[in-house]
C-alpha cells in the first residue's frame, strides 16, 4: 500500500538547539512532508510519544530520533518506557550520539533502537547520515499498524 507523504511523523528528542536545527535541515532535504515534533527532555518525549501514538491515523508512520545523552534522562530507560507506553504500536527508534564506543553502540542496538547514527565528523556528514537513515525508514520500512 502506498503512503501519502502527509502520513509521516518524526519525534525528535534532542536537548541541543544547534543539533536539533541540523536535524531539521537534514529532514527538510528529504522528499517527504514530515510532521516534526520536538521534545527537549525524556519526560516531555514520553508525553509526546503517548499523545502521538493515540492520535495517529492509519496508515501512519512514526519514527523517533533520540539523542542518547539527554541531561537527567536514562535514554535506555526511556526506550523501555516507549515500549511499555504503546506495546501494540512500537515506533522504530534511531539513536544518535557523539560516542563511538562499540559497547555503547551494541547496547543501543540490543534495546528498542533500530539504528545508531554517530554525531562524529563534520556537520555536513552528520546531516547526511541523518537524512539517509530517515529516508530508508520512511520510504522502505513497513511496520504493523495495530
Amino acid at each position: 500500500m502506498l503512503r501519502r507523504v502527509a502520513d509521516y511523523h518524526v519525534l525528535l528528542i534532542e536537548d541541543s538547539l544547534a543539533d536539533a536545527e541540523l536535524i531539521r535541515v537534514a529532514l527538510g532535504r528529504l522528499p517527504f512532508d514530515i510532521a516534526l515534533d520536538h521534545a527537549y527532555t525524556g519526560q516531555e518525549a514520553l508525553q509526546q510519544y503517548k499523545a502521538t501514538i493515540d492520535n495517529l491515523k492509519q496508515p501512519s508512520v512514526l519514527l523517533v530520533l533520540l539523542d542518547l545523552s539527554l541531561p537527567g534522562t536514562d535514554s535506555f530507560a526511556l526506550l523501555d518506557a516507549f515500549r511499555e507506553a504503546a506495546p501494540h504500536h512500537i515506533a522504530p527508534v534511531v539513536v544518535f550520539s557523539g560516542t563511538g564506543d562499540p559497547a555503547t553502540i551494541r547496547k543501543v542496538l540490543r534495546t528498542h533502537a533500530r539504528a545508531f547514527v554517530s554525531k562524529s565528523g563534520d556537520l555536513e556528514q552528520f546531516m547526511q547520515r541523518v537524512s539517509r537513515i530517515v529516508e530508508v525508514f520512511l520510504s522502505c520500512a513497513e511496520w504493523p499498524m495495530l
